[in-house]
């Protein structure tokens, strides 16, 4: 059985052990312009690819699982039904289009509903394994047009199969909306690919000049890769596949045996392992041969399911293979190219395993690791490679002393040998000087070199652009002074600080996130590495590579205040709060009494079990959304309001006294009591029970204040409910 089969089976087991459970509907409401089903999906397993529509639509609900997220089954035989329910809310859009990825799913059928006859389903179907009729038919995207009637819930029915790894997601759009996000998406991959297509352009270039198979197997490597990105998300799908009966799936498995090639070939060309295990490299090599091979033949003879299974399964293997005698190499000969392909391929090969990983239903599709975690560790894998290229200027300099030190020595033999060696010697220099140079200055990361003093004795072309400099205003001048003297609030940056003027000290290579500044004041975060140059042993400036991360800080600062926030309500999640509390209980204590007393307000929903038991955990977070609209509108602008359980909630009114707190709790308590919630399963009335406590500057940790607010809160819950008290310090 397949890992995704196993997947498959340990879902249902979940949900059966839950009956309860099932797919809430989406409702899509006025002005929203995109909606995933993510979380809206229930599927059912049809192992043999024999149901049929009518068969599957008279089944219950309940004989659907619910998907907790999107569909990753990994590889499984067979095909799965996916059902799902939309209700378009009034004022909503009509018309939506239906997006299914990723694109190279084999075959799909979308069984919707007849807005003109309800009880009439239209039935829309893609099977790529068809030569294309109609050229521009947008389902061939997995884009499907569907007009919603207002109010009432349509049930929709998608069968999906694929002759590999089986994943969904499905999203509904605005046309407008998607033709945006389309055109965003477009120009990201074409970057990308452009900026591929000039890596393997400029590497065979170099191949060519230098004659080092490194260089040509980089090519190759980055080729495929690129090549298999274009598969992966369906570019080559939409730009050449129209109106062609191209034999995709042989096209993509072809490409992933050149991919499992050159992946082997990097490791074989740049660490070189027959200098240490002649033997050992050479079956090596003979088995990544058969292997590869091996591969080739089960997709010409369109075994694709095992060849799939097959050359992902050997990836992951001769990954980890290569990575294990490169680290052997490095721990026992202190081997500086093993140490290099352990740096430059260990991020690339991070994001690459993410991606195995989800093709065989492991890890969910969608997160940030799986769907970017190539390209980001692409771009990574390119700021390690300037470490690579100052270690060969390092080389090229001891070169130059070797040849020198070979001339004076000739030249107590004879003077026409001696002449003869030097000027063979010097062409030879010189050659590879300008080859370096070349490669210098054709990167696209930001490369300047100083001198013992710090002053800009080379930059390169991407730096001038990045930073918005000329020439004659970089070269003789200082970085730190130009382009990093403050740190991002505005405040002074001493040089003894700045990673650049430790290496000029010690000689020792650094690498750190920094703080630039353009020529036009702008700030621009980058990722910046220092290596020293040494002639002989003595130090003589240093080199330094800086890459923009500015998308790198903008994610960090989403993904916090994703962290940060409760998924459901909105508010503050309970670490969150914790957090803030302990903050204002530190500040408490080193301010003592100079400073206003903080409270802390302990809510909780009156009988609220009832709702969830009577109406639905539909209405029940319905009425925890209503709440937490309501309790901040009660707040002032800045307390902070949290959900510190499932219908228990806190909030924290810094400079307040138990006196101000009290006033707020009570306008809260008779906000709720007078508003009930209006849900679909109609009005609810409820009350609040809330506790209150001061912050006391004895207090150490977040338990004291909540414990105090929780003995006030149960004695509003023994007097009655619906009201408000006051934790009393005197009587307890």
């Amino acid at each position: 059985m397949t890992v995704g089969c196993w997947r498959a089976l340990v879902l249902v087991l979940l949900y059966l052990a839950q009956p309860q459970a099932r797919a809430e509907p989406l409702n899509l409401a006025p002005g929203d312009q995109s909606r995933p089903l993510t979380g809206h999906l229930a599927f059912l397993p049809d192992p043999i690819g024999q149901r049929g529509f009518e068969e599957v639509r008279r089944l219950p609900e309940s004989a659907f699982v619910p998907l907790p997220g999107d569909l990753s089954a990994g590889y499984v035989d067979g095909a799965i039904w996916l059902r799902f329910v939309l209700i378009r809310d009034p004022g909503a859009p009509e018309t939506w289009w239906l997006h299914l990825g990723p694109r190279f799913i084999d075959h799909f059928d979308l069984f919707a509903p007849d807005p003109s006859t309800p009880a009439t389903y239209l039935h829309h179907s893609l099977d790529l394994a068809r030569p294309w009729t109609e050229p521009h038919d947008p389902a061939h995207a997995g884009l499907i047009p569907l007009r919603l009637p207002e109010g009432s819930p349509q049930i929709f029915y998608l069968r999906i199969a694929n002759a590999t790894a089986l994943q969904a997601r499905l999203e509904l759009w605005q046309p407008q909306a998607f033709i945006h996000w389309l055109r965003l998406e477009s120009l990201w991959q074409g970057g990308y690919l452009i900026t591929a297509l000039i890596i393997v352009l400029m590497n065979l270039f170099h191949w060519y000049n230098l004659r080092d198979p490194v260089f040509a197997a980089y090519a190759g490597y980055v080729a495929s890769f690129a090549l298999f990105m274009l598969q992966r998300d369906g570019i080559l799908l939409l730009v050449v596949q129209p109106g062609t009966p191209l034999p995709l799936k042989l096209f993509q498995l072809a490409t992933q045996v050149v991919l499992v090639w050159f992946a082997y070939r990097i490791f074989a060309t740049l660490v070189k392992p027959e200098r240490f295990w002649p033997r050992l490299a050479s079956g090596w090599g003979w088995i990544n041969r058969v292997a590869v091979g091996g591969g080739a033949i089960l997709v010409a003879v369109g075994a694709f399911k095992v060849a799939v299974l097959t050359l992902w399964a050997w990836l992951l293997v001769m990954i980890a293979i290569n990575l294990t005698l490169a680290g052997l190499i490095v721990a026992r000969w202190r081997d500086r190219s093993a140490l290099y392909f352990l740096l430059i391929f260990a991020v690339l090969n991070l994001g690459a395993v993410a991606t195995l990983l989800a093709n065989f239903g492991v890890l969910q599709g969608g997160s940030f690791l799986v769907d970017y975690g190539l390209i980001v560790g692409t771009l990574l894998h390119w700021v390690l490679i300037q470490m690579l290229l100052a270690d060969i200027f390092n080389r090229a300099k001891r070169e130059h002393e070797r040849a020198r030190d070979l001339a004076l020595e000739a030249a107590r033999h004879s003077e026409a040998e001696l002449e003869r060696q030097v000027a063979e010697k010097t062409r030879a220099i010189s050659a590879l000087g300008q080859r370096h140079e070349t490669l210098l200055m054709a990167v696209g990361e930001g490369i300047f070199g100083v001198d013992t003093q710090g002053r800009i004795t080379f930059i390169n072309p991407a730096a001038l652009n990045t930073l918005g400099y000329n020439w004659d205003e970089v070269l003789g001048q200082h970085p730190h002074a130009l382009f990093h003297a403050h740190h991002r609030d505005g405040r002074p940056y001493p040089f003894a600080d700045c990673p650049l003027s430790r290496t000029l000290e010690d000689g020792r290579g650094r690498h750190q996130e920094e703080w630039f500044f353009r020529r036009d004041g702008s700030l621009l975060p980058v990722a910046m590495t220092c290596a020293p140059l040494f002639e002989g042993t003595q130090l003589t400036g240093a080199v330094v590579a800086f890459s923009d991360i500015s998308e790198q800080k903008v994610r960090e600062v989403e993904l916090l205040e994703l962290a940060n926030t409760d998924m459901l309500t909105g508010v503050a999640t309970r670490r969150f709060f914790y957090q803030r509390l302990q903050e204002e209980i530190r500040r408490l204590r080193r301010e003592g009494q100079r400073e206003a007393r903080s409270a802390l307000l302990l809510i909780d929903l009156d009988h609220f079990k009832q709702v969830n038991d009577r109406h639905g955990h539909g209405a029940g977070d319905e009425v925890l959304r209503n709440f937490a609209r309501l309790a901040r509108q009660a707040l002032r602008q800045g307390d902070l309001l949290g959900r510190v359980g499932g219908e228990e909630f806190a909030a924290l009114l810094a400079a307040e006294d138990a006196a101000g707190a009290l006033r707020v709790a009570e306008r809260l308590r008779r906000a709720v009591q007078k508003s009930p919630f209006i849900t679909q399963a109609g009005p609810i009335p409820l009350t609040v029970s809330i506790g209150i406590t001061d912050l006391l500057d004895r207090d150490q940790a977040p338990e004291g204040p909540l414990e105090r607010a929780d003995g006030a809160l149960y004695a509003a819950k023994r007097k009655g409910r619906n009201r408000v008290c006051v934790y009393d310090l005197l009587a307890n």
